[in-house]
C-alpha cells in the first residue's frame, strides 16, 4: 500500500509535467521542478520512497538467503545500489561490506581475505565494483540492478575472469524492470529471465532471529578481536 501510494503520487507528477525519461534532459527537468515547489519536493520524496520499497522487500532477503545456501563454499560478490542496502545486508547476514565509506585499510583487509578464501562472500556498491580484481569469483549477485548499463558490465565482469566460467544472477523488482531493456540494448544480449521457485519466497518464521540466518550460511573464520572492522558467463535474474 505504501509503495502504491508513493508510486502513484510520483507518476501523477511526472505526467502532469509531461516529463519523458527517454529524453536526455528529463532527469534534470525533474530535479529542477522538484526544487521549485512543495509539490515537486513531495514528488521527489515519493520517487525515493517507491524505489526504496521496491528494492527492499523481505522476499528478496529470503531469495538471497536461498541462493547463498545453494552456492555454499563458492566465492561470491553481492552488489547493491546504495550504501543503506549494503549495510543492512551486511548486518543481517554477518558479512563484510565495501562502500565509498570503507576506510582504505579496511578495504585492503577485506580484499585480501577475499582473495585468500578467508572470506567467501563480500557485499559491495558500484563505487567498489571497479576495484575488485579477484580471480575465481564464481557468482555475482545483483541484489539491485544498477541504473547505468556500464556499471552492470563492470559488476558481472568480476566473475568469469581469465577464461574461467562464472554466473551472474540479478534480482529485478518492479523498479528494476524499467532498467532491464537498457541493459539488454547496451550488452546486445537477451538476458534470460525466470520466476523464482515458490519455496524461495517463503519467509522465515517470525520467531526466527536474524542470527539463525547466519547459522545456515557457509562457515566463516573466527573474527580477529584485535582489529575493529566495519561491516555494516551465464546471466539470469529473479
Amino acid at each position: 500500500e505504501l509503495y502504491s501510494s508513493a508510486r502513484k503520487y510520483y507518476l501523477d507528477f511526472i505526467r502532469r509535467n509531461r516529463i519523458d525519461f527517454r529524453q536526455e534532459n528529463a532527469w534534470g527537468r525533474f530535479l529542477a521542478l522538484a526544487g521549485r515547489s512543495s509539490e515537486g519536493r513531495l514528488a521527489f520524496r515519493a520517487f525515493l520512497d517507491q524505489r526504496r520499497l521496491a528494492r527492499g522487500g523481505e522476499a528478496k532477503i529470503r531469495a538471497l538467503w536461498e541462493i547463498l545456501r545453494r552456492h555454499a563454499g563458492e566465492r561470491i560478490i553481492i552488489f547493491t545500489a546504495d550504501n543503506g542496502a549494503a549495510y543492512e545486508l551486511g548486518r543481517r547476514f554477518c558479512l563484510p561490506v565495501m562502500t565509498h565509506l570503507t576506510k582504505a585499510v579496511e578495504r585492503k583487509e577485506f580484499l585480501e581475505k577475499f582473495r585468500t578464501g578467508a572470506e567467501k562472500i563480500v557485499i559491495a556498491t558500484d563505487v567498489a565494483a571497479r576495484g575488485i580484481h579477484v580471480d575465481n569469483v564464481s557468482l555475482v549477485i545483483n541484489y539491485d540492478l544498477p541504473e547505468q548499463p556500464d556499471d552492470y558490465v563492470h559488476r558481472i565482469g568480476r566473475t568469469g575472469r581469465a577464461g574461467a566460467k562464472g554466473i551472474s544472477i540479478s534480482f529485478v523488482c518492479e523498479y528494476g524492470a524499467y532498467v532491464l531493456p537498457d541493459l539488454e540494448q547496451y550488452t546486445k544480449e537477451t538476458i534470460r529471465t525466470e520466476q523464482p521457485e515458490e519455496e524461495m519466497l517463503v519467509l522465515p518464521e517470525k520467531t526466527r532471529h536474524e542470527s539463525d540466518i547466519a547459522k545456515e550460511l557457509p562457515p566463516r573464520p573466527p573474527r580477529d578481536n584485535n582489529r575493529n572492522r566495519r561491516s555494516g558467463g551465464n546471466r539470469r535474474r529473479y
